[in-house]
């Protein structure tokens, strides 16, 4: 499953991806000093499980650990983001 980051709060460290072909969005903490840029393709078996998790990032060629918060609609982003 893949996504591409489309919006980052770096201050709270929250972001969020659509994923591909879903139109929904999955909304995630950053828990790592890695950190990914707007428009970075990212990947994981599974980006909609809530929890901890290790996405890849395929455009940066690493890996970093976040807590996936939800899957929400566009709607919902900037709420979750808090922005």
């Amino acid at each position: 499953m893949q996504a591409i980051v489309k919006v980052a709060n770096i201050s709270h460290g929250l972001y969020a991806a659509e994923l591909e072909g879903q139109g929904r969005y999955v909304v995630f903490e950053l828990f790592d000093s890695f950190e990914p840029m707007l428009g970075d393709q990212i990947a994981h078996p599974d980006l909609c499980a809530e929890g901890n998790a290790t996405f890849s990032n395929l455009t940066q060629g690493c890996e970093f650990d976040v807590f996936v918060q939800a899957v929400c609609e566009p709607s919902q982003v900037n709420q979750l983001c808090h922005l």
